[in-house]
């Protein structure tokens, strides 16, 4: 997975460069829009921010409306992990304007909780709220990864009477396999919280060493 992202962003680089040089506008910031998608693959933060925030400023928002959409939720997630809290309310503010369904309103609501969770201030009393809004809507649009990703988050955040062990596995297993590094570390975490209040510290702590490693 790493290999695919470090060939994608050695090559839009290249590409990124050239349209640069040649003024191709729209291009340029499509272009941008990709790089700084690659660059959050690879976990280097201040680069993804650095292109995004340049490309989504200049992009034309009439031709590249999807692009847009999924660039500010990926700038958004990588001021989460920088700790710009204020930057990432912003573009989850600017993205909001571009949802145009439920697979994406899906997404943007469990993005949004995980904001809440990052926040130093501790977990808001909304965050299961939106994470069941977002189960539903992943639900009505057929989204599978997003109604486990939705449920595991859930689950970690409430009760786990209210969360069979079965449906957390399931839920895990699913997103090891279909999502990026960052949503299966964010799983990985979740697990280990449910693991933990489970009365299983073993497992847990198992868990999250996978995330140290």
């Amino acid at each position: 997975e790493s290999f695919r992202f470090y060939e994608a962003a050695d090559a839009l680089k290249q590409s990124h460069e050239l349209l640069v040089t040649a003024g191709y506008g729209s291009r340029v910031a499509q272009t941008g829009l990709a790089l700084g998608q690659a660059y959050f693959g690879l976990g280097q933060m201040d680069m993804a921010a650095n292109i995004l925030s340049e490309s989504i400023a200049s992009a034309p928002v009439a031709e590249l409306a999807s692009e847009l959409q999924e660039a500010l939720g990926i700038l958004a997630e990588v001021q989460r992990y920088r700790g710009d809290w204020q930057a990432m309310a912003e573009a989850r503010q600017q993205q909001e304007s571009f949802l145009w369904n439920d697979a994406e309103l899906a997404r943007y609501l469990d993005e949004r909780a995980m904001d809440a969770l990052s926040r130093p201030e501790g977990k808001p009393a909304s965050v299961v709220a939106l994470l069941s809004r977002s189960q539903e809507r992943a639900s009505a649009a057929g989204d599978a990864t997003m109604v486990n990703r939705a449920q595991l988050q859930r689950c970690a955040n409430q009760s786990v009477s209210q969360c069979a062990p079965s449906e957390v596995n399931r839920a895990f297993k699913h997103i090891q396999k279909m999502t990026s590094p960052q949503h299966i570390a964010e799983a990985s975490f979740a697990l280990a919280r449910i693991l933990r209040k489970c009365g299983n510290p073993g497992r847990s702590l198992k868990e999250m060493s996978h995330l140290i490693d």
